[in-house]
C-alpha cells in the first residue's frame, strides 16, 4: 500500500470510529497519523496536516472527558418501565418469551441496563430464547462500556450446563465479532470443537425472530447535499428483525431521513456470515438526553431483506 492510501484509509478508519463513539480508537488513529506524517518531511502542506490533525485529537479528549465525567442513565421508575416496554417493544409474536425479549430490549435503547439484564436472566431459563437473551446481556455490558464483564460472562457460560457447545461457539462468535468491530483486542477462550457448520446461523431472512445477528447497517442519504452518499452505523442492539442504532445530532441529514414511518429503500446490512441489502422502516426515534450517549438519537429500523450474499 502506498504512503497516501494508508493515510486515507487510517483517515477515514479513524472518522468511522468517531461517528460510532469509539472515542479512544478514534484518537489513536489520529494520532498514529500524526506519528507517520512527521516522519515524511517531503509532504506537501505536511505542518498543515499536523496541525488539523492535532485539533481531531484534542477534540477526541474533549469528548473522552465528557463521556468519563457523565452522570449514568437516572433508573426509571417500575412504571415508567412499563410504560416503555408497552410503547416502544415491536414483537409480533404469540409466543410470551418472545414479547418478554422483546420487551426487555426496549428497556436497553433507555439507558436501563441493569433492569435489561435482570429481564435477559431469566430468559436465559427458556431455550427458545435463551441465545437471544444472552446476546442481549452482552451488548448490555458493551453498551455500558464494560468489555471485562461481558467476557466474564461469557467465560462463566462456558461452565452453565444450559449451554451445549453449539450454542456456546455462536456466542463466542457473536462476542469475537462484536469486540473486533469496537476494535477490542481480546483475547476469548474458544468453546469445545464442533463442526464448523453447526455454528453458522441459518439464513431465515423473512422470519421475523430469526434473521441473522446484524453487525452494522448503511444507509444511503436520500436528498440535501450528501444525497445518494453512503452512512454506516453500528447497531446496538437487535429484537428480531428490529435493529437500533445510534445516531449523532450531527448527522442532521441522516435524522432528517429517519421520520417514523419512513421506509428506506436501499440499505445495507452486514452480519458475520453475509451481506445482505434490501429496506428498512423507521419504528422509532428518540432523543437521548442523559449519559455517556447524550446528544444521540436511538433509532429503530425494522428491516427486511431480498438479496444475500454469503462472505
Amino acid at each position: 500500500m502506498d504512503l497516501a492510501s494508508k493515510i486515507k484509509g487510517t483517515l477515514k478508519q479513524a472518522e468511522i470510529f468517531a461517528a460510532q463513539g469509539l472515542l479512544v480508537e478514534a484518537r489513536d488513529n489520529y494520532r498514529s497519523l500524526i506519528e507517520l506524517l512527521q516522519a515524511q518531511p517531503r509532504i506537501k502542506d505536511r505542518e498543515k496536516l499536523i496541525k488539523s490533525l492535532a485539533a481531531k485529537v484534542e477534540k477526541m479528549e474533549a469528548r473522552i472527558r465528557k463521556v468519563e465525567s457523565a452522570e449514568p442513565p437516572p433508573v426509571l421508575s417500575p412504571e415508567i418501565q412499563a410504560l416503555i416496554k408497552r410503547l416502544f417493544s415491536f414483537s409480533q409474536s404469540d409466543d410470551p418469551d418472545h414479547v418478554a425479549l422483546d420487551e426487555a430490549v426496549a428497556l436497553t435503547k433507555f439507558g436501563q441496563y441493569a433492569s435489561a439484564m435482570a429481564e435477559f436472566e431469566i430468559l436465559l431459563n427458556r431455550p427458545s430464547v435463551r441465545l437471544a437473551a444472552a446476546k442481549n446481556i452482552l451488548r448490555c455490558h458493551l453498551a455500558a462500556q464494560d468489555v471485562p464483564a461481558a467476557v466474564e460472562q461469557y467465560r462463566r457460560w462456558l461452565e452453565d450446563p444450559r449451554f451445549d457447545p453449539e450454542l456456546q461457539a455462536k456466542l463466542y462468535g457473536f462476542l469475537q465479532s462484536m469486540l473486533e468491530q469496537q476494535g477490542k483486542g481480546v483475547d476469548l477462550p474458544e468453546p469445545p470443537d464442533i463442526l464448523p457448520s453447526e455454528m453458522l446461523p441459518t439464513l431465515q431472512i423473512e422470519a421475523p425472530d430469526e434473521v441473522l445477528d446484524i453487525n452494522t447497517v448503511r444507509i444511503q442519504i436520500p436528498e440535501g447535499p450528501s444525497k445518494g452518499l453512503y452512512v454506516d452505523y453500528d447497531v446496538s442492539f437487535q429484537s428480531g428483525n428490529v435493529i437500533s442504532i445510534l445516531v449523532s445530532e450531527t448527522d442532521t441529514e441522516v435524522l432528517k431521513a429517519l421520520q417514523l414511518g419512513e421506509i428506506l429503500p436501499n440499505v445495507e446490512m452486514t452480519a458475520t456470515v453475509a451481506i445482505f441489502k434490501g429496506s428498512a422502516k423507521v419504528m422509532a426515534k428518540n432523543r437521548i438526553k442523559v449519559g455517556p450517549r447524550s446528544g444521540y438519537f436511538n433509532v429503530d429500523l425494522k428491516i427486511r431483506a431480498f438479496a444475500v450474499s454469503c462472505g
